[in-house]
């Protein structure tokens, strides 16, 4: 009786409200207008709000590298959403504008049911409840935008290379 009397319980609580909260970052200033832009990913974000009938709280922008090892404006978005005292849905355009390494940040605020991560690309919502799938699918991302770093990476190296060789 205690047991079915605490579900009824449970029921009648308020569930946890949730900040919806948009990331974009661009790794350059030129980047911030060509490509994958701030403009874009903005609106890609605000139409997935709109199809989910999410409000959206708040957009958090930043220029910054995803592929150097210290990121001072990546962790004050952290710091940021760990200081909310609702749970943050963080609303992304594609896994490499949040991270392009293993972030045991992220996934520690997710585990603790502090953070969801809306990936628009992949069509996945990482919660503190995801299925081996779905973490899959969020590992599977990130291993491509590490091979896409490393990718850029080699391109400028071989385009220095040859700048070289024709005494640029």
């Amino acid at each position: 009786n205690s047991s079915i009397k605490k579900i009824k319980e449970d029921a009648k609580a308020p569930t946890k409200s949730i900040t919806y909260i948009g990331f974009i970052r661009v790794s350059t200033q030129k980047q911030g207008v060509h490509g994958i832009s701030q403009d874009t990913q903005e609106k890609l974000i605000e139409n997935y709000c709109t199809e989910k009938k999410y409000q959206l709280a708040d957009t958090y922008r930043l220029i910054e590298s995803a592929s150097k090892g210290h990121r001072t404006k990546f962790r004050l978005f952290l710091k940021y959403i760990s200081g909310q005292k609702n749970k943050v849905a963080i609303i992304v355009s594609r896994t490499d504008r949040l991270t392009r390494q293993d972030c045991f940040d992220l996934d520690e605020l997710r585990k603790k049911d502090k953070i969801e991560i809306h990936l628009i690309d992949r069509y996945n919502v990482l919660t503190s409840k995801s299925t081996p799938d779905e973490l899959a699918n969020w590992e599977i991302g990130v291993t491509y935008a590490k091979r896409d770093s490393r990718m850029i990476g080699q391109r400028v190296n071989e385009v220095r290379l040859e700048q070289m060789e024709n005494g640029q």
